[in-house]
């Protein structure tokens, strides 16, 4: 459920920045992307996490659409 709740925040801080940019706001040009790259990899985080939670009680992944739904917002 983190990765999918990062993909969304991920997506929302992007359009947010298209509509900084619209209105003038060149900075956003420099530090949108930063934070873009820090939720990045706290999806890689909570990715390899969930990932290994499977693998220790050996549930597929298969059965965890949330993280394959927010990796694809990414």
């Amino acid at each position: 459920m983190d990765v999918l709740l990062l993909g969304l925040i991920a997506v929302t801080v992007f359009g947010l920045r298209q509509l900084l940019e619209r209105h003038g706001h060149d900075w956003a040009r420099t530090y949108v992307p930063i934070v873009g790259g820090l939720i990045e990899i706290g999806m890689v985080f909570f990715f390899w996490v969930a990932v290994l939670e499977a693998w220790r009680t050996g549930r597929s992944l298969r059965r965890e659409p949330a993280i394959w739904s927010g990796l694809t917002l990414v």
